[in-house]
């Protein structure tokens, strides 16, 4: 049997993958890491990785929402600086960009997040300022860079069929589906009407996305 590495990128479904083959597997040939893929490739070389990609449009929208909904989670429970006061998380740091998501509406955190991303052009992510770290994390980097490349691709729009594919191809049998509706998944408060990610873009915060997934789209 081989060995994979999983990299999950935020708000595509990771966790569920993770869950559901940790959940059935019985293995172990798969291993995790939320790394991007030139770390990946240098601590774990010629081990082929898997990754799940979504729409780069609805997936920063689902990005707003979890950093918005999570920002009231700790509301007045952080100091000036971001570090938690109280609670299971005291003493870590607030990411930067879920304390700003909850002031700033769609357009302004996309525009902040990727000024951000801009000024640490060039830097890992694990030496970003504290409570920067989340704010790069783009598709992009589970993709490639030179010298490494990510070799298995999941679609989250179409992530029961691809996932089931994937795990033919490595001889892994699990004969409970795989919890998903296709497209839809963890996009929502179940309190609140479900919101279209189209209806808040503007021609700006179209082309700043573009300009940053275009390795993304270029498989949609």
């Amino acid at each position: 049997d081989k060995l994979f590495v999983f990299l999950h990128s935020m708000r595509t479904a990771g966790t569920s993958i993770r869950d559901y083959l940790d959940k059935y597997q019985v293995g172990g040939e798969l291993l995790y890491h939320h790394a991007g893929i030139d770390i990946v490739s240098y601590l774990l070389p010629n081990i082929p990785t898997i990754t799940c990609i979504r729409n780069p449009f609805a997936r920063e929208f689902s990005l707003y929402q979890y950093y918005k909904k999570n920002a009231k989670v700790f509301e007045g429970l952080y100091d000036e600086g971001g570090k938690i006061l109280e609670g299971d998380f005291k003493g870590k740091n607030v990411d930067t960009t879920l304390m700003s998501a909850a002031t700033m509406d769609f357009n302004e955190f996309l525009t902040y997040r990727y000024r951000v991303i801009a000024n640490h052009s060039g830097i890992l992510v694990a030496e970003f300022p504290k409570g920067q770290g989340q704010v790069a994390n783009l598709q992009s980097n589970y993709m490639s860079t030179p010298g490494s490349a990510t070799t298995h691709f999941l679609q989250f729009e179409n992530l029961t069929v691809d996932l089931t594919h994937f795990l033919d191809k490595v001889n892994v049998v699990i004969d409970k589906e795989f919890p998903h509706k296709d497209g839809s998944f963890g996009d929502y408060d179940s309190e609140q009407p479900r919101l279209n990610y189209k209806d808040f873009y503007t021609n700006e915060s179209i082309s700043l996305v573009a300009q940053h997934e275009q390795k993304i789209l270029e498989r949609f």
